[in-house]
Formats: structure tokens, sequence, C-alpha cells
């Protein structure tokens, strides 16, 4: 299940308490271009929202904000001012929002929790490298890079053998389809299965074949497509044998050493943080909505350490007491989703027969 970054902010919203203010200017700013004014704001005080930031939509189809942060608030006229001027002078019936934090610093913090959550919460990566002849001991060395499939940022978790299928694609160059006139497959015998191109580096899932064609979107590589000579292989049905036998090599060049034929491939599966949240990457692997409550948990914290520096002393405490309780709890709730259940059972020993 993907998570998206409007749903993280939401939830960290709801955490930390943030109470966003939207409304819409009830007259033109000053010709200046550095205030908004919206005469419903009158009920707060003089620099209630002072430092806080403020944003205008500026395109409505595209839903583009104009972010400034605020100088002063003038309470009987409700006026916010900002520090840097809009381009233009802000007319009435604009729409706007307050808000204490800014967009940016929450995602800063979210993608800080992200990295946090490892390896409590993870993207699952899958890879295959060839099997090698095991004559000398250089032909054991398997390297992080030479894995096909997805990219591996440290030792994969569990390692399998397994069988294969494997050929060339002796069709047109820039197909979208693997041919293999060798080949006598079964009708669709092949779908849902992962077709590796060994030449270019990409994959991706079969969803149709026939006796000498294989149809997969592939992804990742240089071209995403086949070339005449591409060489290929297909992780045959088979249930793999984990491999428990091998060793590790940190470093720069990250590998491990493993006594495994030519007549086999490893499967190697692993795990890599989750993908850091953008506004052109809206998504994160995270597989339930208590994870999704755990991470913006974390969020919080980072929120709050990183308001520390600028916040006013008063306020400093208060602060601090805050992330202190969040930390607790997010430490609880990880320590407590994943802990074997014998270990959530309490037992009283005190009592005889």
């Amino acid at each position: 299940m993907s998570t998206t970054l409007s749903t993280l902010r939401e939830k960290l919203d709801e955490i930390i308490g943030e109470k966003k203010y939207s409304g819409t200017t009830s007259s033109a700013g000053a010709s200046d271009y550095t205030t908004v004014v919206d005469s419903s704001l009158a009920n707060y005080p003089d620099n209630f929202f002072a430092n806080w930031y403020l944003y205008l939509v500026c395109d409505y189809e595209t839903n583009e904000l104009i972010e400034k942060r605020v100088k002063s608030f003038d309470s009987p006229s409700g006026t916010v001012t900002v520090w840097n001027p809009f381009e233009t002078q802000i007319d009435a019936e604009t729409c706007y929002t307050l808000s204490r934090f800014s967009i940016d610093e929450k995602v800063a913090a979210i993608n800080r929790a992200l990295v946090d959550s490892l390896p409590y919460f993870y993207n699952k990566v899958i890879g295959i490298i060839v099997g090698k002849h095991t004559s000398e001991k250089d032909n054991r060395k398997y390297v992080l890079a030479d894995i096909l499939g997805d990219t591996f940022a440290e030792i994969p978790d569990e390692l399998y053998t397994q069988d294969y299928l494997q050929g060339t694609h002796d069709g047109m160059d820039r197909a979208t389809v693997l041919t293999d006139s060798s080949q006598d497959w079964d009708t669709d015998e092949l779908i849902g299965q992962v077709v590796y191109n060994k030449t270019d580096l990409s994959y991706g899932i079969i969803t149709t074949n026939t006796s000498t064609t294989v149809t997969a979107i592939l992804k990742g590589g240089t071209n995403g497509s086949w070339y005449t000579g591409d060489e290929y292989i297909i992780p045959k049905k088979e249930l793999p044998q984990r491999l428990s036998n091998y060793e590790t090599m940190m470093g720069d060049n990250a590998s491990f050493y493993a006594d495994v034929s030519d007549q086999k491939i490893i499967l190697c599966i692993g795990r890599n943080r989750l993908t850091p949240l953008t506004y052109e990457t809206d998504e994160t692997e995270l597989d339930t909505n208590e994870q999704a409550e755990i991470v913006a948990l974390k969020g919080a914290v980072n929120l709050y350490k990183m308001a520390l520096a600028t916040i006013d002393s008063s306020d400093r405490a208060d602060f601090e007491k805050q992330i202190t309780t969040w930390e607790n709890e997010w430490a609880y709730r990880i320590r407590e989703r994943f802990m074997p259940p014998m270990g959530k059972i309490r037992i009283d020993w005190s009592w005889t027969r």
C-alpha cells in the first residue's frame, strides 16, 4: 500500500495540533505589496501570527502556492504583514492559509522520519545474480552492483538459489516484446514471473507470452526495450532453496561469497530506505495506516527539534517536553509492533498453588 505525502502531513498536523487558518481577504492589501487583510482575523491578538507562514494560491489549475513569512499582525484591522513583498498588490476575495510551520519543514521532518523508520519499515528489494563456477575463490564473489533488478544499498537479508530460463532476443531492435524463436513455451505459462534483461539491466513482470514471445513493461536499465542480442533471464516457477552458507564483505564495494554453480541464479531479497517524498514523488511504501501514524509521530518529533533553534525561549521548555513525550510514544509503538508475540504476554509469577 502506498501512503501519500498529503496523508502523512494530515497525520502530522493532527499530532502537533496544527490549526491552519484559512479564509478570504476582505479588502485589498497595501500598495507596497506587503500585506494581506482579512477583518475576520480581528479576534486574534496583535502579533498572534508573527513568524507563521502565509500561503496564497496563485494558480488554481496547478494548485501552485506562494509562500511568505509573516512579519507582524495587526489585530484591529486583521492585517497580516510579510517580510518580503508580493509581486503585485493582493486583491480582495483572495484565498489564503496561515500555518505555524511551513510545508517544506513538514516534508523535511517526515522524510527524516522515513529514514529513522529503517529497519522497521522499508522498501522490499528483489533481484537476481547468475551463479558462477566454484573452482577458484574469485569465482565465488558477488558484488551488489551486479545484481539485476532493484538497487541494493546493502547486503541482501535473504539469499536463495533457483533454476532459471535463459536465452537471447532475436527480434528487432527497440522492441517492446521479447522474441526468442528457439523457444516453445505454452501460451501464458510465464504470466506473473519476472523477466530480466541481462544486457540492458532492466526488468519487468510478464503480462502475457506466446510460444516464442514475452510481453512485460521494462523498468530500470538504459533502454527499457529489447535489442537484437540482448540476453534474458526468467526464474523458473519453483520453490527457491534457502542459501545459508555465505560470507559477506562490507566497504565501498560491498559483496558476498557463496558456492553456487552457473546452473543456478541467486535470488536476493533485501531492505532499502523508504522513498523520500517530494512534490513530484508523492507516495512512499507503507503497508498499513498504523505504520503511517508511527512515521507521522516521529515526524512530529523531528519538526519540533527543528523548531528549537528559532522559537522563543519561553516556549522552549514546552517544546522539549513534547518532544520527549512523542519520542517515548514512538519508541513504545515500534517496540510493541515488532516484539515477538510471547513478549507481549504479561504473566504474574507471584501466584502460588
